[in-house]
């Protein structure tokens, strides 16, 4: 079994209507299957959480809408990884230049040496630098 770290913009995309889930569809499905094994930060619930509230804020999800996003968010089958020190997420946050978030879910990735799916440009760049950025098989 293969292990994916998944940020808050990969798991937003499941439910927000103008992103793109493909990837994240694909992830819990062998997730259910068996072959997968998805863990995320500890502050995923709160940053998804906070996505959908600005998705609300910028009309692009319904506040009633966001609600259920948010219940079904938070039942997917992902695991909440502790974090790795808070010093080293902020090294890490300054090496790659990248938010302290975004770091500690880099941070997690490169500690279990797990790929990391995420839609975050920036995150995406420096996943691959490390060669953790996960790629969905054709």
């Amino acid at each position: 079994m293969i292990t994916v770290t998944v940020d808050a913009s990969i798991s937003l995309a499941l439910v927000l209507r103008d992103e793109d889930p493909t990837v994240i569809r694909g992830l819990l499905e062998a997730a259910v299957a068996g072959d997968v094994m998805l863990v995320t930060a500890p502050h995923w619930p709160l940053e998804v959480g906070n996505g959908l509230l600005g998705a609300v804020r910028r009309r692009r999800i319904a506040s009633g809408d966001a609600e259920r996003a948010y219940a079904r968010l938070l039942g997917l089958p992902i695991v909440l990884r502790p974090h790795v020190p808070y010093e080293d997420i902020l090294a890490r946050a300054a090496i790659d230049e990248l938010s302290a978030y975004d770091a500690a879910y880099l941070a997690i990735a490169i500690r279990d040496g797990s790929s990391l799916a995420t839609s975050d440009r920036r995150l995406a760049a420096a996943a691959a630098v490390h060669r953790l950025l996960f790629t969905p098989r054709p």
